[in-house]
């Protein structure tokens, strides 16, 4: 199980209630969140990657990552004052062992676009999590993949509302 995967539990956990005599006396326990907070950046969105660490986020997404030229390092200090896991968005035409190489460069978990060829899933890296984003089917046909894909070894699945922005 990778960094990801503990984060989003710890997120859905909470401290755990007392019951009998001193369940309400006692304080300490987390309150629990309804969900996980994830925030989307590019490579060189230092400032904003400490900015989300500072406010409480679970998560930092890198975009379009390729393991040429795109050193995490900055990011990765950035995000050493909190406790947010680093991850990356995989960007089009990546090559063999792109999961091992992620790793390398200090992520905790890869957001695979749905055009990611199978392969990469099965690239045996451990305590590393694997994201799966899902197209939202427009048909009969894309029913029946999303149905297929939820047997994928991956452990998240990201689905992206395509909706427009109100101006």
């Amino acid at each position: 199980m990778g960094k990801l995967i503990e984060k989003l539990q710890q997120v859905s956990q909470s401290g755990g209630g007392s019951l009998g005599f001193f369940g309400r006396g006692r304080e300490g326990g987390r309150k629990p969140r309804p969900a996980a907070v994830l925030v989307s950046l590019g490579v060189g969105d230092v400032a904003a990657a400490e900015a989300a660490a500072k406010q409480g986020a679970d998560g930092v997404i890198v975009t379009g990552w390729k393991p040429q030229g795109a050193d995490l390092g900055a990011i990765k200090n950035a995000l050493a004052s909190g406790s947010a896991v680093l991850g990356v968005e995989l960007a089009a035409g990546v090559g063999d062992d792109i999961l091992k190489a992620a790793k390398e460069a200090g992520a905790s978990f890869v957001v695979l676009p749905s055009s990611a060829p199978a392969r990469i899933l099965y690239e045996e890296v451990e305590q590393f999590d694997r994201v799966v984003t899902l197209d939202l089917p427009t048909d009969d046909m894309g029913l029946l993949l999303l149905r297929t894909q939820s047997v994928l070894p991956a452990q998240v699945a990201l689905v992206r509302l395509d909706m427009p922005s109100s101006a």
